[in-house]
């Protein structure tokens, strides 16, 4: 029972809440700081993915140590477990991009 609440709450996290916090953040950092929208996508990408990571890494820590979830055994499994959760959150925040996108564009008759 403990493993299935920490993998709904992280999952639910990470897919929809530390994606979405990740969106408004780097629409944040970008309104502040416009030379960063200028950034190529190559480049904004994998800073997008790094900012997931950071907001998913304490979520799975604070599962662990609930024990919600098992402590994994070295340090590749912690890199693995909060790798596989950034990028559910990642995929997330790409998608509220595109959707922000789409309608930003529909607004300009694009």
């Amino acid at each position: 029972m403990e493993n299935l609440l920490g993998e709904l709450i992280l999952k639910g996290l990470t897919t929809g809440a530390l994606g979405g916090i990740a969106w408004l953040l780097w629409n944040m950092i970008v309104k502040k700081w416009p030379k960063v929208g200028e950034w190529p996508t190559k480049l904004t990408r994998p800073v997008v993915y790094l900012l997931c990571a950071g907001l998913t890494a304490p979520v799975f820590a604070a599962c662990v140590a609930m024990l919600w979830l098992e402590q994994p055994t070295d340090w590749r499994g912690w890199v693995s477990s909060i790798g596989g959760y950034a990028l559910l959150a990642w995929f997330v925040s790409q998608e509220a991009h595109a959707i922000e996108k789409d309608r930003t564009d529909k607004l300009k008759g694009l």
